[in-house]
């Protein structure tokens, strides 16, 4: 192969590596909340950056990552407010 086509090569590789790292970035972002908040342990956490670092294990890992944020949500059993306070009502 010659020298020229493997640059070629390496400069496409390296540039959807980037735009993949954008996409993960929000499952990071996730990770490191639920660690801020102790609702995920290190080795979770760890394991699952690693994971949205590669090509394909980067999607298997979004999908853990939801499951385990929707079960910590549904835990807390927030309600949702959809009432406006009396005061905003008396205008």
């Amino acid at each position: 192969m010659p020298a020229a086509a493997l640059h070629e090569s390496a400069v496409v590789v390296d540039g959807t590596y980037l735009m993949m790292l954008t996409t993960s970035i929000y499952g990071v972002a996730c990770l490191a909340l639920m660690l801020r908040q102790r609702t995920a342990g290190r080795v979770f956490c760890i394991l699952n950056i690693l994971l949205h670092l590669s090509f394909v294990l980067d999607i298997l890992s979004a999908l853990l990552v939801a499951h385990h944020a929707g079960k910590v949500l549904q835990a807390r059993n927030r309600p949702v407010r959809t009432e406006l306070p009396q005061s905003a009502t008396h205008v």
